[in-house]
């Protein structure tokens, strides 16, 4: 005889929105009271879950990830933990429409339960395997670098056991982003990155997935209801040019060029980045360009027109 549970999740699958929030609610009011727990709403999504519809599928993983992340004070057994992990990793193998799900579905083991530094990186290296990040729309690149910051910030030595295959797989997710909430974010990863992994065999391809932005060409609209400034993005990645010496070869000339263009934005982004840059780059490496800088800030002294250039 199907329970009260069964029935719940039934109405939760059949996709009516009057009913969706209050069977979710209902659910989770189960699993806080403790009538029923999260491997025994696995076992009555079964169905749903092997089923051949992926739309079905897709549902189903969104109710069990959607009650996870509203166990924000429910502590899971390590074996309930363990569990989920591994069937979100699977269903990140799953038709595309699921992967959001899944993601969100990790990002709140990761968030609200103790989801131990080996599972968390199993985790990250089944996203970078399985899931072509930028072919996410905007909240599912979101929730994998949001991911990735959690696993850098709490399981740090465990991510590093990856080494520069981690810099490549990164450098991969994040080519070709273009949403400014997400950039905040990946600028902000990269700098991680480069102060607690082995960039030298991919600096280059790290300096290049970075500086495609610089100078940052960026207006935020009068209603934007996010808060990114274009100065979020253009310190967020003067700080990423400046991290490593590494970048010198690359980034120097770069700043030459820009120094050199007709855009007086450009120009100050060039020079206040070069300021930041000659900090950590080393005295050889600046000293190659010392003539050509000079020559161009020398010109833009006796020659510019813009107060704020001066």
């Amino acid at each position: 005889m199907a329970s009260e549970q069964e029935s719940v999740v039934e109405l939760y699958m059949k996709n009516q929105e009057k009913q969706t929030n209050s069977c979710l609610t209902a659910i989770v009011k189960d699993v806080y009271e403790r009538r029923k727990n999260l491997l025994e709403i696995v076992e009555d999504l079964g169905s749903y879950l092997t089923s051949t519809d992926v739309e079905i599928r897709s549902r189903a993983v969104q109710l069990l990830s959607e009650i996870l992340q509203r166990l924000v004070n429910f502590k899971l057994t390590a074996q309930e933990v363990e569990l989920l992990a591994n069937f979100y990793r699977d269903r990140l193998k799953d038709h595309y429409s699921i992967v959001p799900y899944a993601l969100l579905g990790l990002q709140a083991l990761a968030l609200n339960q103790n989801l131990s530094g080996p599972l968390f990186v199993k985790a990250i290296q089944t996203v970078f395997t399985e899931v072509h990040v930028q072919s996410l729309m905007q909240s599912g690149r979101n929730t994998v670098y949001n991911m990735l910051m959690l696993c850098l910030d709490r399981n740090l030595k465990d991510l590093q056991q990856l080494g520069s295959d981690f810099v490549f797989s990164f450098i991969q997710a994040m080519d070709g982003e273009k949403d400014p909430r997400n950039l905040v974010l990946a600028f902000q990863l990269a700098k991680k990155i480069i102060f607690n992994f082995p960039i030298s065999l991919f600096a280059e391809d790290l300096f290049e997935v970075t500086s495609c932005y610089f100078p940052i060409d960026f207006t935020p609209s009068s209603d934007d209801p996010y808060g990114i400034t274009r100065d979020d993005l253009v310190l967020g990645l003067r700080k990423c040019l400046a991290a490593t010496s590494l970048f010198a070869p690359f980034c120097l000339p770069l700043l030459l060029e820009k120094l050199e263009s007709d855009v007086i934005s450009a120009k100050i982004d060039s020079l206040l980045t070069l300021s930041s840059c000659m900090e950590v780059y080393t005295v050889q490496q600046i000293k190659e360009y010392l003539q050509p800088f000079w020559q161009a800030i020398k010109k833009e002294v006796y020659q510019t027109v813009s107060s704020d250039l001066e």
